[in-house]
């Protein structure tokens, strides 16, 4: 159900055998301990210069291509699917589909948790 609270909730307290491992708003517990975020796309018309222009946005620190497929790492807590599709758009390409993963409530939670119990043991 972490799906859902991440969907209703702007803070959080994630409690684990009675002690408290995280508090705040959702986004400062997520971006904190999420790990990084990736955006993946499928893209028609896909160029190598359309590669090339997202590898240099700033706030990415890895593009991996597999077809007409990219998958994009980001440095940032900011939603920048934005620019990323004008940029892709501006080119040329065609965003068939684009899929941001990481940084979920449930990621963290299995995180904390897992840290926890390590270091009781």
């Amino acid at each position: 159900m972490l799906h859902e609270v991440q969907q209703t909730c702007t803070h959080i307290t994630i409690i684990n055998h009675g002690s408290s491992l995280a508090s705040g708003t959702l986004k400062d517990v997520t971006n904190g301990l999420g790990g990084k975020t990736s955006l993946h796309l499928e893209v028609i018309n896909l160029k190598d210069t359309i590669e090339d222009a997202i590898r240099k946005m700033p706030f990415v620190s890895e593009v991996t291509r597999h077809d007409q497929q990219l998958t994009v790492m980001l440095d940032t807590a900011d939603d920048v699917r934005s620019q990323i599709s004008q940029t892709i758009t501006k080119m040329g390409g065609i965003i068939v589909q684009m899929v941001q993963s990481g940084k979920d409530l449930e990621n963290v939670f299995l995180q904390l948790v897992s840290k926890a119990e390590g270091s009781k043991q």
